[in-house]
């Protein structure tokens, strides 16, 4: 089998930062849950994110009145029931950003998972005295407030300085920046949903940090930022009721050009918005094998309209989308993974009369997506482990029990965004965890042997190249060892010893996981001002025989002799340097 000496090279030579990785395609078979007998039990989870992606801790997710609060990564979970699956409300807080409201409709014993939110700073875009009033503007929106027009929330009048705080950039559907869902309220009470045209987020503070009213309308000049040729007067304004987490009428908006004005008092979450009769689309989701996508992203846009609105919710853990729609409208369908990787439904679905469910099954391909993660964990004397493994990641958690030490996470998932692997003990305690754990998408994942032992290594190295023997001896020499993978799938053992101070350093290679002899993978020892490598493809690699592996504390213990190349001189075949060694390594 012939190698490219300088690739092998590398990948192998960081084998402690890095492991390759199987590529085996295999089939899994999400099953959903079965039911519970008598509560709407459910379970919702995802992750927050800062402004510039990264994740987002300490934030308060309250879901049906319990309040959680996200984790390093970003991630919440709710486990429990829900009073009204068709309104289930979510709503995210922290100092320093807008409180945000999120209507989730939901199908009973069933979990949805993968939602994801980013959080939006409060800017403060203006100050002035309450009986002045004032104007507040920023690139895309301008308020003018009258004078004496503000009140506080007990409904007392309010005098002093007014502080008025607008987000950074103005809001559309799809960056999933406007609360509730697409559901609204006229002012005759009829029961809508909007197809929205842009927004924004508008709170005023008296000087002592409260929150005001307006008793007085004020005036906007709001700017959509593109010329939409189907938009047509007269616009609705809306405002959401974050008490009832739905958005009602709040006047008309005239547009001239690219520009919406109007006046409302209502302040908070703002939208224009055309209104249209509702109905609810339910459809499933699954590909030839039924597998769901579940945590992917559904959206639909409307065919005859060009809104810059496109509405979406995850697909849940039984295949299902849940939406509101316009009724009598005909929609364009499609689905993103947790790595807006684009998925054709290749649908266009029938318009669906008002005040009607309606919807079809989609059928798509997953088979990029079908993901399994298998592993075996053992402690300090080799012995598996009981307890379980657990995945988290692209806003859910993926768990398996330990049978034998043996761990087998199967799930649907984009692959591109780093998860935290953790291994519980029997008594649930973490005992093992990697916060940035890549496995590959669409594959099968095997990965090697997981030790939860911490004890330092205690190893001994005797290699001996012209006529010169050079001694690593732990703790004043690092000592690692590792079981990293090749490309074909292959277990190689690695193991290696370095001292900086004296300049030295050795690794060797092999595949192998038992005693035996095995052929030289790579090898290499640096002294100062020479190196000794095995380059394949210039000469017969040689033998590592190993006498004891995983054997009482002994994790390997063996000799070995090879060829080698001086100072990686690869013109020059004739640098050939015998290296020959013994070496055993211990917990």
């Amino acid at each position: 089998m012939k190698y490219n000496a300088l690739s092998i090279f590398l990948c192998i030579a960081i084998f402690f930062f890095s492991a390759c990785k199987k590529h085996d395609n295999t089939d899994l078979t999400v099953t959903p849950p079965s039911p519970p007998a008598a509560v709407v039990e459910m379970e919702i989870s995802g992750i927050v994110l800062n402004t510039n992606g990264s994740s987002a801790e300490g934030v308060e997710v309250t879901i049906e009145g319990k309040k959680l609060t996200t984790a390093e990564n970003g991630y919440f979970e709710y486990k429990g029931s829900v009073a009204n699956p068709d309104k289930v409300k979510l709503t995210l807080a922290k100092n320093g950003f807008f409180t945000y409201t999120k209507i989730l409709t939901v199908d009973k014993y069933s979990s949805l998972d993968g939602l994801r939110f980013k959080l939006i700073p409060e800017l403060v875009a203006g100050s002035f005295e309450a009986a002045n009033g004032g104007t507040v503007s920023n690139n895309y929106v301008a308020l003018v407030f009258q004078p004496n027009s503000f009140t506080k929330l007990d409904g007392s009048n309010y005098l002093g300085m007014v502080t008025v705080k607008i987000p950074a950039n103005r809001f559309n559907e799809s960056n999933r920046q406007f609360p509730g869902d697409v559901r609204g309220l006229t002012a005759t009470n009829q029961k809508v949903v909007l197809e929205s045209w842009g927004g924004m987020e508008v709170e005023i503070y008296s000087a002592s940090g409260e929150k005001l009213k307006l008793s007085k309308a004020v005036n906007y000049t709001y700017q959509i930022g593109y010329q939409y040729v189907y938009i047509r007067n007269p616009v609705k304004l809306w405002a959401f009721n974050e008490a009832d987490g739905i958005w009602t009428e709040s006047g008309a908006a005239n547009l001239v050009g690219q520009t919406f004005t109007g006046s409302t008092v209502n302040l908070s979450y703002l939208q224009w918005a055309y209104a249209r009769p509702s109905a609810l689309f339910r459809s499933r989701v699954q590909d030839k094998n039924l597998n769901v996508p579940a945590g992917f992203e559904f959206f639909y846009a409307m065919s005859e309209f060009n809104s810059i609105g496109i509405p979406s919710t995850n697909v849940n853990s039984r295949g299902n989308v849940l939406l509101y729609v316009p009724a009598l409208t005909n929609l364009r369908t499609g689905m993103f993974s947790p790595c807006t990787d684009r998925i054709e439904t290749n649908y266009t679905t029938p318009a669906i009369p008002e005040g009607i469910t309606g919807g079809t099954t989609y059928t798509v391909d997953l088979a990029p997506f079908l993901t399994s993660v298998t592993g075996t964990v053992e402690d300090c004397d080799f012995k598996p482990l009981n307890g379980r493994a657990e995945l988290a990641i692209d806003g859910k958690k993926i768990n398996s029990v330990l049978l034998n030490g043996a761990f087998n996470l199967s799930f649907i998932g984009c692959g591109r965004n780093s998860g935290t692997l953790t291994i519980f003990d029997g008594q649930d305690k973490v005992i093992y965890q990697n916060n940035t754990f890549s496995p590959n998408r669409g594959y099968k994942n095997n990965l090697p042997p997981i030790t939860t032992c911490t004890k330092p290594l205690i190893g001994s190295f005797s290699i001996k190249a012209e006529g010169i023997t050079y001694n690593f001896q732990s703790p004043q020499d690092d000592i690692k060892f590792q079981t990293i993978q090749d490309y074909s799938g292959s277990l190689i053992t690695a193991i290696s010893a370095n001292n900086d101070t004296r300049g030295e350093s050795f690794y060797l290679t092999y595949i192998g996981q038992s005693a035996g002899n095995f052929n030289v993978y790579t090898c290499q020892l640096k002294v100062p001002k020479k190196s000794y490598f095995l380059t394949w493809g210039l000469f017969t690699p040689g033998i590592v025989n190993i006498t004891r592996y995983k054997t009482g504390n002994t994790l390997l213990e063996g000799s070995f002799k090879t060829n080698t190349n001086l100072n990686f001189d690869l013109s020059n075949t004739n640098k050939i340097v015998e290296l020959t060694g013994t070496f055993k390594v211990s917990n």
